[in-house]
């Protein structure tokens, strides 16, 4: 067996407890909102939940592509939240969950084919190489879910101190940038890929910068057309940041493996 199929048979583990797990999850029993404020981050958790699936999906490999990719995935969406009304759990179809999944799926697809660059081979062979790792992929997934939560509690009471009801999809965005970053630097202990990626991200810094400026006015924008604006505007965000990152990538010069 190759190292591609390696890693592979490690991308489909993880993509498919994710799925059983978000499955499980979105159809157990929910409460009826006892209108007291809290943190009920619903909408982002739809977002990324169903995003990180996705990229779990394209990682495995079942299907090359993208538009069939996409299909399934939304189409998953669609089962998912239709089939909560099936079991005794207080739920019924929510279009706006559906609306908030479906951006992480855009999300995700829009990050589909970034190391496709022959000029980031090596990058790819690396994360290749990492990533052919149970081990890594547990740390992983402790890093980023320890973070998150960590990030929406901290990030909660700190906003409290401001807001007297903090906005969920703020607490949210703010976690889960947090807990992206701190992956992809536990990544980066690895010396190829904080050889190439490093400078790389280190010059998205200043448009991604820009664009996130911008963020509050898109949201304001957004807010007279759709219930949830702190989600697509996020969602409009991380697509940007994949033409940043193509941008960057066309003026990177060829790598090597020997750098």
């Amino acid at each position: 067996m190759t190292l591609s199929n390696h890693v592979t048979t490690k991308w489909r583990a993880f993509f498919w407890g994710l799925l059983v797990l978000v499955f499980v999850l979105s159809h157990r029993f929910q409460a009826d909102p006892t209108g007291e404020p809290g943190l009920t981050p619903d909408k982002m958790l739809h977002f990324a939940a169903f995003g990180a699936i996705t990229f779990l999906f394209i990682g495995s490999r079942y299907i090359s592509n993208g538009f069939i990719v996409f299909a399934i995935a939304t189409a998953w969406v669609i089962f998912d939240e239709w089939t909560q009304h099936l079991f005794p759990n207080n739920r019924t179809w929510s279009t706006a969950d559906v609306v908030a999944s479906e951006l992480g799926v855009v999300a995700a697809m829009c990050w589909k084919g970034a190391c496709s660059s022959r000029k980031l081979q090596p990058l790819k062979e690396a994360f290749d190489s990492v990533l052919n790792s149970w081990h890594m992929w547990m740390m992983l997934s402790v890093v980023g879910f320890t973070t998150l939560c960590m990030s929406v509690l901290a990030s909660w009471h700190l906003l409290q101190l401001f807001i007297e009801v903090p906005s969920d999809s703020i607490t949210m965005i703010i976690s889960l940038s947090f807990s992206t970053l701190l992956m992809l630097l536990y990544l980066m202990r690895d010396e190829t890929i904080h050889a190439i990626l490093s400078p790389l991200l280190k010059s998205m810094v200043l448009p991604m910068m820009w664009s996130i400026s911008l963020s509050p006015f898109i949201a304001l924008i957004l807010s007279f057309f759709t219930a949830m604006p702190l989600v697509v505007a996020f969602a409009i965000i991380v697509s940007f940041a994949r033409l940043i990152w193509d941008a960057k990538v066309f003026t990177l010069r060829e790598l090597s493996v020997d750098l």
